[in-house]
């Protein structure tokens, strides 16, 4: 079992291997797959397990994270683990993928040059000591508010409502496959912020969907728009597409 594990892109190994060493100094077991695997294994079971039994997750996001499959299958494990994340930003680049929208609201920290990884290992070490990192914040989807520029947002009671009246069509394992799909299809199709922000929503969706929590799914589709349905209509995932019908409030 480590104390912390370390999700990073391959061209990114050089501060993840600084900030590995620097909290192994202060104490912490750190799991690093260049230098904890074990040879002759299954590295995604090796990596799968090493998340689960870490007590936090950092996530150094870059340029080079946005590109790497790695590091996203990484950040959705511990997401669905509902460990804590803590994103270490080396560029604002970083911030391009489906994966932010989902940790932006954790305790993050700014890293813009080698110089500045001794300070960011020390507050990153008081931090994991003191055990305030942020957990997901599950609620902040539940709320029963209108968001400025949604097309209907719907509080958790109005949710919970539609979930059971829609139950017979919303089938919450086949809606977890095709949310995985949707996201797959967007993950090529997303350009802007706004993009990424509803590819996010739809992952968030996506983990809620697998954990069997309908109407917690449904909040999170509720922060998507017209762009994700236009996708889910494209490749023909039918449920998710009556899914996001109903949690945005579009016209069937």
């Amino acid at each position: 079992m480590s104390d912390v594990f370390i999700s990073y892109a391959r061209a990114d190994s050089r501060i993840a291997q600084r900030i590995s060493h620097a909290l192994q100094e202060y104490g912490f077991t750190v799991f690093l797959d260049s230098s904890t695997l074990v040879a002759g294994e299954d590295v995604q079971h090796q990596i799968t397990k090493a998340i689960s039994s870490s007590s936090a997750v950092i996530a150094i996001l870059s340029v080079n994270s946005k590109r790497s499959n790695w590091v996203e299958d990484e950040l959705q494990s511990a997401l669905e683990a509902e460990k804590v994340i803590i994103p270490v930003l080396l560029d604002d680049e970083g911030k391009d993928n489906w994966v932010w929208p989902l940790i932006s609201d954790r305790i993050a920290f700014r890293l813009t040059d080698d110089s500045s990884a001794d300070e960011l290992v020390r507050q990153l070490s008081t931090l994991l000591d003191s055990g305030r990192a942020k957990q997901p914040r599950l609620v902040d989807l539940m709320r029963d508010k209108y968001e400025v520029g949604q097309v209907g947002a719907i509080g958790r009671n109005a949710l919970n409502k539609i979930w059971q009246k829609d139950a017979v069509n919303l089938d919450v394992s086949k809606l977890a496959e095709e949310l995985m799909l949707l996201r797959s299809a967007m993950q090529g199709e997303a350009r802007t912020a706004e993009d990424f922000a509803e590819l996010g929503a739809v992952a968030s969706a996506e983990i809620e969907a697998k954990k069997g929590n309908g109407p917690t799914a449904l909040a999170a589709l509720s922060k998507t728009g017209k762009w994700s349905l236009a996708v889910a209509e494209k490749i023909g995932v039918k449920v998710a597409a009556a899914a996001l019908i109903s949690a945005i409030g579009i016209e069937a």
